[in-house]
């Protein structure tokens, strides 16, 4: 959830990364660290069931505003990936 706020705010869609945050850790849930190495999350991304012709995410353009957003780019999810890690 925090990656899908930091790719919605690099998209300009929303900047809803403290709400996910908060929200997160309120339930003692941990917000970051991922441990994968970059090509291996594209890849698994690749292979998701909602990958049609590019990867896919849903992200909102506000809090209860979602859309399906379609050719999301490598940039753009090394940039979110990299504010997560």
């Amino acid at each position: 959830m925090v990656f899908a706020a930091h790719l919605a705010r690099i998209r300009g869609m929303s900047d809803l990364i403290a709400e996910h945050v908060d929200a997160i850790e309120s339930a003692g849930l941990p917000v970051g660290g991922a441990d994968a190495p970059f090509e291996a999350v594209v890849e698994a991304m690749r292979r998701d069931k909602k990958y049609d012709r590019g990867i896919r995410f849903i992200l909102l353009n506000a809090i209860g505003d979602a859309a399906v957003v379609s050719g999301i780019e490598t940039d753009e999810i090394r940039a979110a990936y990299d504010a997560v890690r």
